[in-house]
């Protein structure tokens, strides 16, 4: 098992949020499958027992005010694209953590593995959509 489990105070700017987000990603485990842009990326992951169908997860951090996470069954690399998009509560702005959350004065979290990740922005804010993200296989 390949179980990834960090708390850190950073910086307090969405990049080094971000990557944390990109090292932390591999180290559970998930493979990068897209690089789409430094910014943009696909991880993908057949589970721990590596026996799963492939699941996908897109990560734009190119903006300044969040970071979006989209999950998706499939993922062409050529094209870019992806096939059954699911948001967390079906909406853009439920999948993002706002940048608001990227403060230097509370410490962050980034825990999982190759089924189920969590990432917190700040931990200090409970309660407080928008403050973090959970996806999985």
């Amino acid at each position: 098992m390949a179980y990834y489990g960090y708390e850190f105070y950073y910086d307090g700017t969405r990049a080094t949020f971000w990557g944390y987000i990109q090292i932390a990603m591999i180290n559970m485990g998930w493979e990068l499958h897209d690089n789409i842009s430094s910014t943009v990326k696909v991880y993908r992951s057949n589970g721990e027992s590596g026996n799963e169908p492939y699941g996908y997860i897109w990560i734009d951090a190119g903006t300044s005010t969040y970071i979006e996470f989209r999950a998706y069954q499939y993922w062409n690399s050529t094209t870019h694209a992806g096939v059954r998009l699911r948001y967390a509560a079906d909406g853009a702005t439920s999948s993002r953590i706002t940048a608001a959350y990227f403060t230097s004065s509370h410490p962050g979290l980034i825990v999982g593995d190759k089924n189920v990740v969590t990432i917190v922005a700040n931990l200090s804010t409970a309660n407080t959509a928008n403050n973090g993200i959970m996806f999985g296989h």
